[in-house]
């Protein structure tokens, strides 16, 4: 029988209590100190910041992909090869 079936678990302390997760046990304490002051005012780390510019772009970039692709499909999609660049060309200017 497992230890939770047996009520190993019953008498630990914290029971009932949320978990303190504010800080990173395994990350540097000067590090993990800077992270959490940068939150609090607002701040995030230029990895953070670059990742959602990243996701951001791209996102804008499929929206524009897919308003071409339908603009120039309009069901036919033999040539779609040589009328995508030109749709994408045209929606970026």
């Amino acid at each position: 029988m497992a230890l939770h079936g047996r009520g190993q678990f019953e008498n630990l302390p914290g029971k009932g209590k949320p978990l303190n997760l504010s800080t990173n046990p395994h990350a540097d304490p000067a590090e993990d100190t800077l992270y959490r002051i940068l939150s609090k005012n607002g701040c995030a780390p230029e990895w953070v910041q670059l990742n959602k510019e990243i996701r951001t772009q791209i996102s804008e970039w499929r929206a524009v992909l897919k308003k071409a692709w339908a603009k120039t499909s309009n069901g036919d999609n033999s040539n779609w090869r040589t009328k995508l660049p030109y749709a994408l060309f045209t929606q970026i200017i």
